[in-house]
């Protein structure tokens, strides 16, 4: 993934597209520890993880999300 020039305080961006909202998940420890493993085996955290299986599950990639559409 390319990382997009930062636009202001804060993480910066590792998409092209900025992140602008947030996904809260309850879930029992257990699931959050086998998540961060999981995560952490591929050198990745849990929120860069957590999307590339979500997007994946989704069918989502870049080019075809409805709210950022590209030229």
């Amino acid at each position: 993934m390319n990382q997009a020039e930062p636009t202001g305080p804060g993480r910066p961006t590792r998409d092209a597209e900025a992140a602008t909202s947030f996904l809260h998940l309850r879930i029992t420890r257990a699931r959050k520890s086998a998540y961060v493993r999981a995560a952490s085996k591929r050198r990745q955290g849990v929120s860069e993880w957590s999307q590339h299986h979500l997007d994946a599950a989704a069918g989502y990639t870049p080019t075809n999300n409805p709210t950022n559409p590209q030229p």
